[in-house]
């Protein structure tokens, strides 16, 4: 009964040992940023934060937006265009993205370190469909803006 008992402990100790794994490689411990749009697209007479939209298996997130000239009256934007910002929060005004002019369709710009002055783009064009894309790999972040 004792070598019963004693190998049954031993099996059980094994089991225990070797069943469990200490790295988990297939684990993405990466943490994904609330992230949040404020300014001309979204600006309804009160500054309103728009959380982005986080791409699956990217360190990229979006918001999407339909240009229409009167979005040109607010935030300081170009009179054909959008200025705004990217923060860390909703109501939170410490600045990710920002002082940068984007090109349409020109590929990602790094954002500028002047957290006074917006992000802008220019030669938009009304009813058209934009996406701005935030890239969140790195610190300064990036973005760029397409028609969609």
């Amino acid at each position: 009964m004792k070598k019963i008992s004693f190998v049954l402990i031993a099996l059980l100790a094994l089991v225990a040992f070797t069943g469990c794994p200490t790295a988990h490689d297939d684990y993405d411990y990466a943490t994904v940023p609330d992230l949040f749009i404020v300014g001309a697209p979204n600006y309804n007479g009160d500054n309103v934060f728009t959380k982005m939209t986080p791409a699956a298996g990217t360190t990229t997130q979006t918001y999407e937006f339909t240009y229409a000239t009167a979005m040109s009256a607010n935030w300081v934007s170009p009179a054909d265009g959008i200025a705004f910002v990217i923060t860390d929060g909703d109501g939170s005004w410490t600045k990710l993205f920002c002082d940068v002019a984007l090109t349409l369709g020109g590929g990602y710009a790094t954002s500028g370190a002047d957290t006074n002055n917006n992000a802008t783009v220019a030669g938009l064009t009304a009813g058209t469909a934009y996406v701005i894309t935030i890239d969140y790999s790195a610190k300064p972040y990036k973005a760029k803006i397409d028609a969609k």
